[in-house]
């Protein structure tokens, strides 16, 4: 029972010590302020008594970083979809285009074509991911140990970092699938989607090419997603994703030899509608241009990461574990018009 208690405390990211620890604890505090309290002990016991004084536990934790993931961000380069519909399989957005255009009239009875619309359903799978976590028997005579003693600094260290790893890993999983995706299933990445138009680059760009070469690229994408979306300003890109190596090397190259302005902050300053220039390593030789718009694009998680109950103990090993479950559906684009990915527009 204490076990769970500290593993369900932890899924609200809290570590609170069991009111029992804590009674524990303080009737320990009044026996070794008591004058008249005498402690009898052998040699052994004093010096682990003696070992344990010595222990100082550093607060801060040294843990491996890693990569920032801009796709797992609610606020990042995917809109999020807050809505949650656990069980989930399948979703389907219907799309409606219209057909036919008004005609001349002659003097005479014409016939006229009709005006009519045109529906298509595009399906998105839904796909569930689990995780777990475990309790080795000597970990939880640590924990056992923590509660006699009432020493919870190694133990809730433990059970933080391993809730730690399943959520960065939780967080790796969605920047995994609102990226590239699990095509092969129907969970579609933002850069993976098959409705979005591609095109190939004239050549690659970067610092063999010139300042004017560079940004004549970057102005066509932009005219392109105007003209394949009918002069839609709604559907105007305001986002550019670049490959990293790129926009090193854009943001070093100079306009010209007079000017100390590069070619990504003169592109920036003179287009008046990307607003915003990112770099991710999913975004290896190709760009991706588009409306960062949550009406136009959404991920959809239809079940976030959760604790799944109960935890079960291996009466054979003595392992407890916890495990987590997820479902994602991947990155759902209601405009493809609003896109273009240029594939071939950097030599890595």
């Amino acid at each position: 029972m204490p076990l769970m208690t500290i593993l369900m405390d932890e899924t609200d990211k809290q570590v609170r010590i069991t009111q029992q620890a804590m009674n524990t604890w303080e009737y320990a505090q009044l026996r070794a302020d008591s004058d008249d309290y005498n402690v009898q002990t052998r040699a052994d016991d004093g010096l682990g008594i003696l070992k344990e004084q010595l222990t100082y536990y550093d607060p801060r934790v040294m843990e491996e970083e890693y990569q920032d993931y801009d796709y797992a961000d609610p606020a990042g380069l995917v809109p999020h979809n807050p809505t949650e519909m656990p069980g989930l399989e399948i979703i389907k957005k219907r799309f409606m285009t219209r057909i036919g255009q008004w005609q001349l009239m002659g003097d005479r009875t014409t016939t006229l074509d009709s005006i009519d619309v045109t529906q298509r359903d595009v399906t998105y799978g839904s796909k569930a991911f689990g995780a777990k976590i475990e309790y080795t028997p000597q970990e939880l005579r640590k924990i056992t140990f923590a509660q006699a003693n009432g020493n919870f600094a190694p133990v809730a260290d433990l059970i933080s970092q391993k809730m730690s790893a399943v959520r960065e890993t939780y967080k790796k999983l969605i920047n995994d699938v609102n990226s590239l995706g699990f095509p092969s299933l129907g969970v579609y990445g933002l850069h993976t989607h098959p409705n979005i138009p591609r095109s190939v680059s004239p050549y690659a760009l970067g610092s063999a090419r010139t300042a004017d070469e560079n940004i004549a690229v970057l102005t066509m994408m932009v005219n392109t997603i105007l003209a394949n979306s009918r002069q839609v300003r709604a559907a105007a890109p305001d986002t550019l994703i670049l490959p990293i190596g790129l926009a090193q090397e854009l943001n070093l190259q100079t306009r010209s030899t007079s000017s100390d302005i590069s070619t990504l902050q003169f592109f920036l300053k003179n287009n008046k509608y990307i607003k915003g220039i990112e770099s991710t390593p999913e975004c290896d030789t190709f760009i991706h241009a588009y409306k960062r718009d949550a009406s136009r694009l959404e991920a959809m998680i239809p079940m976030k990461m959760r604790q799944t109950m109960p935890i079960t103990a291996d009466a054979s090993s003595g392992v407890y574990t916890t495990r987590f479950a997820c479902e994602v559906s991947g990155v759902h684009v209601s405009r493809p018009y609003d896109h273009l990915i240029l594939e071939g527009a950097y030599a890595a």
